[in-house]
Protein backbone atom coordinates (compact mmCIF):
# COMPACT_ATOMS: atom_id res chain seq x y z
CA UNK A 1 0.00 0.00 0.00
CA UNK A 2 1.42 3.77 -0.58
CA UNK A 3 1.26 5.82 2.36
CA UNK A 4 0.52 9.90 1.83
CA UNK A 5 3.14 10.31 4.80
CA UNK A 6 3.79 8.97 8.10
CA UNK A 7 2.77 10.59 11.23
CA UNK A 8 2.90 10.10 15.19
CA UNK A 9 0.06 10.85 17.59
CA UNK A 10 1.00 11.44 21.13
CA UNK A 11 -1.85 11.79 23.72
CA UNK A 12 -2.41 9.98 26.97
CA UNK A 13 -5.75 9.96 26.58
CA UNK A 14 -6.75 6.54 24.67
CA UNK A 15 -10.24 7.74 22.96
CA UNK A 16 -8.37 10.63 21.58
CA UNK A 17 -5.37 8.91 20.48
CA UNK A 18 -7.19 5.52 19.21
CA UNK A 19 -9.77 7.45 17.21
CA UNK A 20 -7.08 10.08 15.61
CA UNK A 21 -5.09 7.28 14.73
CA UNK A 22 -7.92 5.38 13.32
CA UNK A 23 -9.07 8.29 11.11
CA UNK A 24 -5.64 9.14 10.00
CA UNK A 25 -5.25 5.63 9.28
CA UNK A 26 -8.32 5.91 7.16
CA UNK A 27 -6.99 7.96 5.23
CA UNK A 28 -4.20 6.28 4.62
CA UNK A 29 -1.78 7.97 6.36
CA UNK A 30 1.29 5.45 7.83
CA UNK A 31 0.23 5.79 11.56
CA UNK A 32 2.31 5.39 15.43
CA UNK A 33 1.05 5.72 18.46
CA UNK A 34 2.54 6.85 21.60
CA UNK A 35 0.33 6.96 25.05
CA UNK A 36 2.87 9.60 26.76
CA UNK A 37 6.68 11.70 26.38
CA UNK A 38 8.13 8.63 27.01
CA UNK A 39 7.38 6.40 24.32
CA UNK A 40 6.90 9.60 22.01
CA UNK A 41 10.79 10.16 22.57
CA UNK A 42 11.59 6.59 21.89
CA UNK A 43 9.61 6.16 18.35
CA UNK A 44 10.92 9.63 17.30
CA UNK A 45 14.56 7.99 18.04
CA UNK A 46 13.49 4.45 15.73
CA UNK A 47 11.22 6.71 12.70
CA UNK A 48 11.59 9.10 10.62
CA UNK A 49 8.17 11.17 10.93
CA UNK A 50 6.41 13.98 8.13
CA UNK A 51 3.96 14.93 11.18
CA UNK A 52 4.02 14.84 14.75
CA UNK A 53 0.40 15.37 16.33
CA UNK A 54 1.73 15.90 20.01
CA UNK A 55 -0.77 16.80 23.40
CA UNK A 56 0.84 18.91 25.75
CA UNK A 57 0.01 18.08 29.06
CA UNK A 58 1.07 13.86 29.51
CA UNK A 59 3.18 12.01 32.11
CA UNK A 60 6.58 10.99 31.71
CA UNK A 61 7.84 13.63 29.68
CA UNK A 62 5.07 16.66 28.54
CA UNK A 63 4.79 17.67 25.24
CA UNK A 64 7.37 20.48 24.83
CA UNK A 65 9.87 18.07 26.14
CA UNK A 66 9.25 15.79 23.40
CA UNK A 67 8.71 18.94 21.14
CA UNK A 68 12.41 20.15 21.87
CA UNK A 69 13.78 16.23 21.25
CA UNK A 70 11.68 16.12 18.63
CA UNK A 71 12.91 19.48 16.21
CA UNK A 72 16.68 18.44 17.32
CA UNK A 73 16.56 15.01 15.95
CA UNK A 74 14.15 15.56 13.06
CA UNK A 75 14.18 19.32 12.09
CA UNK A 76 12.13 19.10 9.27
CA UNK A 77 9.25 17.34 10.91
CA UNK A 78 5.95 19.27 11.66
CA UNK A 79 4.90 19.13 15.08
CA UNK A 80 1.17 19.81 15.84
CA UNK A 81 0.53 21.01 19.44
CA UNK A 82 -2.75 19.66 20.86
CA UNK A 83 -4.47 21.63 23.40
CA UNK A 84 -7.34 22.77 25.33
CA UNK A 85 -8.57 26.39 24.56
CA UNK A 86 -7.84 27.30 27.89
CA UNK A 87 -4.42 26.02 28.21
CA UNK A 88 -3.00 28.62 25.50
CA UNK A 89 0.22 29.65 27.61
CA UNK A 90 1.47 26.08 27.22
CA UNK A 91 0.30 27.03 23.41
CA UNK A 92 2.58 29.75 23.21
CA UNK A 93 5.69 28.17 24.67
CA UNK A 94 5.46 25.17 21.89
CA UNK A 95 5.43 27.84 19.31
CA UNK A 96 8.42 29.59 20.67
CA UNK A 97 10.48 26.46 20.92
CA UNK A 98 9.50 25.15 17.09
CA UNK A 99 5.93 23.98 17.35
CA UNK A 100 4.35 24.68 13.78
CA UNK A 101 0.89 25.00 14.71
CA UNK A 102 -1.42 24.04 17.08
CA UNK A 103 -5.20 22.18 17.34
CA UNK A 104 -8.07 22.72 20.11
CA UNK A 105 -9.39 19.79 21.15
CA UNK A 106 -12.28 18.97 21.06
CA UNK A 107 -10.89 17.89 17.83
CA UNK A 108 -12.68 18.10 14.50
CA UNK A 109 -11.43 15.99 12.48
CA UNK A 110 -12.87 16.98 8.81
CA UNK A 111 -10.94 19.87 9.57
CA UNK A 112 -7.66 18.21 10.92
CA UNK A 113 -7.53 16.38 7.78
CA UNK A 114 -7.84 19.36 5.61
CA UNK A 115 -5.35 21.19 7.44
CA UNK A 116 -2.74 18.01 7.12
CA UNK A 117 -3.91 17.72 3.43
CA UNK A 118 -2.72 21.17 2.71
CA UNK A 119 0.23 21.23 4.99
CA UNK A 120 1.86 18.09 2.43
CA UNK A 121 0.77 19.63 -0.31
CA UNK A 122 2.01 22.83 0.61
CA UNK A 123 5.45 21.22 1.68
CA UNK A 124 5.73 18.83 -1.17
CA UNK A 125 5.27 21.29 -3.98
CA UNK A 126 7.94 23.98 -1.92
CA UNK A 127 10.21 21.48 -2.51
CA UNK A 128 10.02 21.01 -6.19
CA UNK A 129 9.83 24.44 -7.11
CA UNK A 130 10.28 27.83 -4.79
CA UNK A 131 8.60 29.06 -8.00
CA UNK A 132 5.26 28.00 -7.37
CA UNK A 133 5.21 29.79 -4.07
CA UNK A 134 2.36 32.47 -5.13
CA UNK A 135 0.52 29.55 -6.94
CA UNK A 136 0.13 27.79 -3.47
CA UNK A 137 -1.16 30.55 -1.44
CA UNK A 138 -3.41 31.44 -4.15
CA UNK A 139 -4.41 27.82 -4.10
CA UNK A 140 -4.43 26.77 -0.84
CA UNK A 141 -5.69 30.31 0.95
CA UNK A 142 -8.06 28.23 3.19
CA UNK A 143 -4.50 28.41 5.27
CA UNK A 144 -3.80 31.60 5.70
CA UNK A 145 -6.96 31.74 8.14
CA UNK A 146 -5.78 31.47 11.58
CA UNK A 147 -7.54 31.04 14.86
CA UNK A 148 -9.55 28.68 16.83
CA UNK A 149 -11.22 30.55 19.15
CA UNK A 150 -14.95 30.52 19.33
CA UNK A 151 -15.09 33.97 17.13
CA UNK A 152 -13.39 32.31 14.26
CA UNK A 153 -14.88 28.84 14.53
CA UNK A 154 -18.36 30.67 14.08
CA UNK A 155 -16.28 31.82 11.19
CA UNK A 156 -15.39 28.33 9.84
CA UNK A 157 -18.76 27.27 10.61
CA UNK A 158 -20.41 29.92 7.96
CA UNK A 159 -17.94 29.45 5.56
CA UNK A 160 -18.47 25.10 5.42
CA UNK A 161 -22.05 26.26 4.86
CA UNK A 162 -21.94 28.45 2.15
CA UNK A 163 -18.52 27.05 0.40
CA UNK A 164 -21.03 24.26 -1.48
CA UNK A 165 -23.56 26.98 -2.66
CA UNK A 166 -23.55 29.14 -5.54
CA UNK A 167 -25.27 32.33 -3.39
CA UNK A 168 -24.46 35.76 -3.46
CA UNK A 169 -22.83 36.38 0.04
CA UNK A 170 -20.98 39.71 2.03
CA UNK A 171 -18.14 39.50 4.13
CA UNK A 172 -18.46 42.41 6.60
CA UNK A 173 -15.34 43.43 9.19
CA UNK A 174 -12.75 46.60 9.51
CA UNK A 175 -10.24 47.19 7.30
CA UNK A 176 -7.60 44.43 7.40
CA UNK A 177 -9.36 41.64 9.15
CA UNK A 178 -9.11 39.35 6.09
CA UNK A 179 -11.82 39.07 4.49
CA UNK A 180 -10.52 39.02 0.55
CA UNK A 181 -8.60 35.67 2.04
CA UNK A 182 -11.90 34.35 3.35
CA UNK A 183 -13.62 34.93 -0.14
CA UNK A 184 -10.64 33.13 -1.98
CA UNK A 185 -10.84 30.30 0.99
CA UNK A 186 -14.89 30.04 0.01
CA UNK A 187 -14.09 29.71 -3.68
CA UNK A 188 -11.30 27.35 -3.45
CA UNK A 189 -13.03 24.93 -1.27
CA UNK A 190 -16.24 25.46 -3.66
CA UNK A 191 -17.73 23.76 -6.75
CA UNK A 192 -16.30 26.37 -9.14
CA UNK A 193 -12.81 26.23 -7.65
CA UNK A 194 -11.40 24.57 -11.52
CA UNK A 195 -12.67 28.55 -12.81
CA UNK A 196 -11.52 31.82 -12.17
CA UNK A 197 -11.65 34.17 -8.78
CA UNK A 198 -10.99 37.81 -10.09
CA UNK A 199 -11.23 40.53 -7.14
CA UNK A 200 -11.34 44.11 -7.96
CA UNK A 201 -11.24 47.10 -5.31
CA UNK A 202 -14.52 49.03 -6.12
CA UNK A 203 -13.90 52.72 -5.66
CA UNK A 204 -10.06 53.24 -6.72
CA UNK A 205 -10.77 54.11 -10.30
CA UNK A 206 -13.31 56.80 -12.31
CA UNK A 207 -16.80 55.23 -13.14
CA UNK A 208 -15.75 55.17 -17.04
CA UNK A 209 -13.21 53.08 -16.19
CA UNK A 210 -14.50 51.11 -13.36
CA UNK A 211 -17.86 49.86 -15.69
CA UNK A 212 -15.19 49.10 -18.50
CA UNK A 213 -13.06 46.82 -15.65
CA UNK A 214 -16.00 45.12 -14.63
CA UNK A 215 -18.23 44.85 -17.75
CA UNK A 216 -15.84 45.11 -20.62
CA UNK A 217 -15.99 47.30 -23.69
CA UNK A 218 -15.54 47.37 -27.63
CA UNK A 219 -12.39 48.84 -28.80
CA UNK A 220 -12.87 48.90 -32.79
CA UNK A 221 -12.83 45.40 -33.66
CA UNK A 222 -11.36 44.20 -30.64
CA UNK A 223 -13.39 42.78 -27.59
CA UNK A 224 -12.11 43.22 -24.15
CA UNK A 225 -14.06 41.11 -21.74
CA UNK A 226 -14.68 42.46 -18.09
CA UNK A 227 -13.80 41.10 -14.62
CA UNK A 228 -17.27 39.34 -14.99
CA UNK A 229 -16.73 37.58 -18.41
CA UNK A 230 -12.81 36.46 -17.09
CA UNK A 231 -14.69 34.64 -13.70
CA UNK A 232 -17.66 33.42 -15.90
CA UNK A 233 -18.23 30.09 -14.38
CA UNK A 234 -16.28 31.49 -11.10
CA UNK A 235 -15.91 33.66 -8.71
CA UNK A 236 -15.85 37.96 -8.70
CA UNK A 237 -15.61 39.53 -5.25
CA UNK A 238 -16.31 43.14 -4.75
CA UNK A 239 -14.43 44.32 -2.18
CA UNK A 240 -15.30 48.13 -0.99
CA UNK A 241 -19.03 47.38 -2.98
CA UNK A 242 -20.62 50.78 -0.67
CA UNK A 243 -18.22 52.80 -3.32
CA UNK A 244 -20.21 52.05 -6.27
CA UNK A 245 -22.71 54.95 -7.33
CA UNK A 246 -26.19 54.16 -7.19
CA UNK A 247 -26.03 53.13 -11.13
CA UNK A 248 -23.13 50.89 -11.00
CA UNK A 249 -25.20 49.03 -8.21
CA UNK A 250 -28.35 48.89 -10.07
CA UNK A 251 -26.02 47.25 -12.58
CA UNK A 252 -24.58 44.57 -10.63
CA UNK A 253 -28.19 43.80 -9.29
CA UNK A 254 -29.11 43.47 -13.19
CA UNK A 255 -26.28 40.46 -13.01
CA UNK A 256 -27.54 38.72 -10.14
CA UNK A 257 -31.03 39.06 -10.98
CA UNK A 258 -31.48 37.95 -14.82
CA UNK A 259 -27.77 36.66 -15.30
CA UNK A 260 -26.51 38.71 -18.21
CA UNK A 261 -24.06 41.92 -18.48
CA UNK A 262 -24.34 44.67 -20.84
CA UNK A 263 -20.92 45.86 -21.86
CA UNK A 264 -19.76 49.33 -22.04
CA UNK A 265 -20.77 51.20 -24.67
CA UNK A 266 -23.08 48.22 -25.89
CA UNK A 267 -26.77 47.80 -25.94
CA UNK A 268 -26.43 44.38 -26.17
CA UNK A 269 -26.58 41.77 -23.16
CA UNK A 270 -24.89 38.59 -23.06
CA UNK A 271 -25.09 35.90 -20.80
CA UNK A 272 -22.99 35.20 -17.65
CA UNK A 273 -22.67 32.90 -14.74
CA UNK A 274 -21.08 33.99 -11.47
CA UNK A 275 -21.21 34.19 -8.28
CA UNK A 276 -20.53 37.20 -6.45
CA UNK A 277 -19.15 38.08 -2.98
CA UNK A 278 -19.25 41.50 -1.93
CA UNK A 279 -17.26 42.51 0.93
CA UNK A 280 -17.78 45.92 3.13
CA UNK A 281 -16.39 47.96 6.43
CA UNK A 282 -19.26 49.62 6.69
CA UNK A 283 -22.87 49.02 7.75
CA UNK A 284 -24.90 48.55 4.05
CA UNK A 285 -28.40 48.86 6.09
CA UNK A 286 -27.48 52.62 7.02
CA UNK A 287 -26.56 53.59 3.70
CA UNK A 288 -30.17 51.73 2.29
CA UNK A 289 -31.78 54.35 4.84
CA UNK A 290 -30.11 57.25 3.93
CA UNK A 291 -30.71 56.03 0.25
CA UNK A 292 -27.00 55.58 -1.04
CA UNK A 293 -27.16 52.03 -1.53
CA UNK A 294 -29.49 49.87 -3.74
CA UNK A 295 -32.31 48.53 -1.56
CA UNK A 296 -33.02 45.07 -3.64
CA UNK A 297 -29.23 44.57 -4.41
CA UNK A 298 -28.51 44.67 -0.26
CA UNK A 299 -30.81 42.19 0.10
CA UNK A 300 -29.47 39.79 -2.15
CA UNK A 301 -26.06 40.31 -0.97
CA UNK A 302 -26.86 40.23 2.44
CA UNK A 303 -28.92 37.14 2.71
CA UNK A 304 -26.21 35.27 3.91
CA UNK A 305 -23.64 37.41 6.14
CA UNK A 306 -20.26 36.59 7.40
CA UNK A 307 -18.87 39.02 9.98
CA UNK A 308 -15.22 38.74 10.37
CA UNK A 309 -14.14 40.20 14.15
CA UNK A 310 -11.56 42.50 14.80
CA UNK A 311 -8.40 41.30 15.98
CA UNK A 312 -8.91 43.06 19.10
CA UNK A 313 -11.76 40.70 19.58
CA UNK A 314 -9.86 37.66 19.77
CA UNK A 315 -6.83 38.71 21.51
CA UNK A 316 -5.77 35.04 22.34
CA UNK A 317 -4.96 34.43 18.07
CA UNK A 318 -2.53 36.58 18.41
CA UNK A 319 0.38 34.85 19.18
CA UNK A 320 -0.47 31.82 16.79
CA UNK A 321 -0.61 35.17 13.77
CA UNK A 322 2.69 36.00 14.88
CA UNK A 323 3.95 32.47 14.26
CA UNK A 324 2.38 32.11 11.12
CA UNK A 325 3.97 35.15 9.82
CA UNK A 326 7.56 34.94 11.00
CA UNK A 327 6.93 31.40 9.04
CA UNK A 328 5.90 33.28 6.54
CA UNK A 329 8.56 35.76 6.22
CA UNK A 330 10.98 33.70 6.69
CA UNK A 331 10.90 32.50 3.72
CA UNK A 332 10.53 35.54 2.17
CA UNK A 333 13.66 37.21 3.61
CA UNK A 334 15.66 33.94 4.02
CA UNK A 335 15.82 34.53 8.15
CA UNK A 336 15.66 31.68 10.64
CA UNK A 337 13.75 33.67 13.43
CA UNK A 338 12.10 31.28 15.94
CA UNK A 339 9.33 33.57 17.65
CA UNK A 340 8.94 36.70 19.88
CA UNK A 341 10.74 37.29 23.11
CA UNK A 342 8.15 37.47 25.95
CA UNK A 343 8.45 41.46 26.59
CA UNK A 344 7.56 41.41 22.41
CA UNK A 345 4.88 39.41 23.19
CA UNK A 346 3.35 41.84 25.65
CA UNK A 347 3.47 44.76 23.93
CA UNK A 348 1.96 42.86 20.92
CA UNK A 349 -0.74 41.71 22.95
CA UNK A 350 -1.79 45.00 24.55
CA UNK A 351 -1.97 46.87 21.26
CA UNK A 352 -5.02 47.51 19.85
CA UNK A 353 -4.66 46.89 16.81
CA UNK A 354 -6.93 49.51 14.51
CA UNK A 355 -5.51 47.98 11.05
CA UNK A 356 -5.78 44.62 12.60
CA UNK A 357 -4.42 41.55 11.11
CA UNK A 358 -2.82 43.26 8.19
CA UNK A 359 -1.23 45.45 10.88
CA UNK A 360 0.26 42.94 12.23
CA UNK A 361 1.16 41.39 9.26
CA UNK A 362 3.61 44.70 8.21
CA UNK A 363 5.17 44.70 11.72
CA UNK A 364 6.25 41.33 11.42
CA UNK A 365 7.17 41.76 8.14
CA UNK A 366 9.16 45.06 9.33
CA UNK A 367 10.88 43.85 12.33
CA UNK A 368 11.80 40.54 10.90
CA UNK A 369 13.57 43.14 7.48
CA UNK A 370 15.64 45.14 10.53
CA UNK A 371 15.89 43.05 13.45
CA UNK A 372 19.71 42.09 14.45
CA UNK A 373 18.75 38.97 16.47
CA UNK A 374 18.96 35.52 14.75
CA UNK A 375 16.59 33.87 16.98
CA UNK A 376 13.71 35.77 18.63
CA UNK A 377 12.48 39.45 18.06
CA UNK A 378 12.74 41.94 20.64
CA UNK A 379 11.01 44.26 21.78
CA UNK A 380 13.32 47.06 20.08
CA UNK A 381 12.26 45.92 16.54
CA UNK A 382 8.98 46.61 17.12
CA UNK A 383 7.77 49.71 16.18
CA UNK A 384 8.22 52.92 18.61
CA UNK A 385 4.51 54.12 18.21
CA UNK A 386 3.65 50.30 19.02
CA UNK A 387 5.63 50.21 21.77
CA UNK A 388 3.72 53.52 23.33
CA UNK A 389 0.30 52.62 22.29
CA UNK A 390 0.65 49.12 23.68
CA UNK A 391 1.60 50.67 27.02
CA UNK A 392 -0.76 53.51 27.14
CA UNK A 393 -3.94 50.94 26.36
CA UNK A 394 -2.98 48.26 29.46
CA UNK A 395 -0.87 48.42 32.33
CA UNK A 396 2.14 46.10 31.84
CA UNK A 397 1.97 42.76 33.24
CA UNK A 398 5.63 41.66 34.09
CA UNK A 399 4.85 37.80 33.85
CA UNK A 400 3.60 36.60 30.48
CA UNK A 401 1.14 33.92 32.73
CA UNK A 402 -0.16 36.29 33.92
CA UNK A 403 -0.96 38.81 30.90
CA UNK A 404 -2.17 35.40 29.31
CA UNK A 405 -4.73 34.96 32.40
CA UNK A 406 -5.78 38.60 32.06
CA UNK A 407 -6.81 37.97 28.62
CA UNK A 408 -8.22 34.05 29.59
CA UNK A 409 -10.70 36.13 31.80
CA UNK A 410 -11.74 38.42 29.86
CA UNK A 411 -12.36 35.82 27.12
CA UNK A 412 -13.98 33.68 29.23
CA UNK A 413 -16.20 36.03 30.76
CA UNK A 414 -16.82 37.54 26.95
CA UNK A 415 -18.11 33.68 25.99
CA UNK A 416 -20.50 33.21 29.01
CA UNK A 417 -22.00 36.04 28.58
CA UNK A 418 -22.47 35.43 25.37
CA UNK A 419 -24.03 32.35 26.14
CA UNK A 420 -26.49 33.89 28.94
CA UNK A 421 -23.99 32.13 31.93
CA UNK A 422 -24.97 28.53 30.18
CA UNK A 423 -22.02 26.76 31.38
CA UNK A 424 -22.58 23.55 28.85
CA UNK A 425 -22.80 25.96 25.99
CA UNK A 426 -19.46 28.07 27.02
CA UNK A 427 -17.94 24.96 27.77
CA UNK A 428 -18.75 23.46 24.28
CA UNK A 429 -18.48 26.97 22.67
CA UNK A 430 -14.57 27.27 24.20
CA UNK A 431 -13.53 23.65 23.10
CA UNK A 432 -13.15 22.64 27.06
CA UNK A 433 -15.11 19.36 29.00
CA UNK A 434 -17.44 20.94 31.50
CA UNK A 435 -15.58 19.65 34.52
CA UNK A 436 -12.72 21.69 32.42
CA UNK A 437 -14.12 24.99 32.53
CA UNK A 438 -15.63 24.88 36.16
CA UNK A 439 -11.91 24.58 37.46
CA UNK A 440 -11.03 27.46 35.26
CA UNK A 441 -13.64 29.42 36.55
CA UNK A 442 -12.21 28.79 40.28
CA UNK A 443 -8.72 28.81 38.95
CA UNK A 444 -9.35 32.24 37.43
CA UNK A 445 -12.00 33.31 40.67
CA UNK A 446 -14.69 33.85 38.08
CA UNK A 447 -17.83 33.80 39.69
Amino acid sequence: MNYRAKVLVVDDEQAIRESLGTVLQEEKYEVDLAANGAEAIEQINKSKYDVVFCDIRMPKADGLTVLRHAVKVQPSVFFIVITAFGDMDSAISALKYGAFDYIVKPLLFDDLLIKLDHLLKYRNLMTENQVLKQEIEEKYSFDQLVGQGPEMREVYSLMREVSNTHNTLLITGERGTGKKIVAKAIHHNSPRKSNRFVGIQCGLVGEDMLEKKLFGYKDGQENYQGVFLQANKGTVFLDDIDRLSMEMQGKIYNIVHTGTLVPYGSTTSQPVDVRIIAATSVDLGDLVVQGKFHERLFDKISSCEIKMPPLRARRNDIPFLIKYFIRKYNNDLGANILFVEEEALKVLMNYSWPCNIRELANVIERALMTTQSEVFLTRDDLPLDIVKSSAVMKPCIDDIKEAMKVYETHHIKEVLAKHNNDKKDAAEALGLSLSSLYRKLEDLSIH
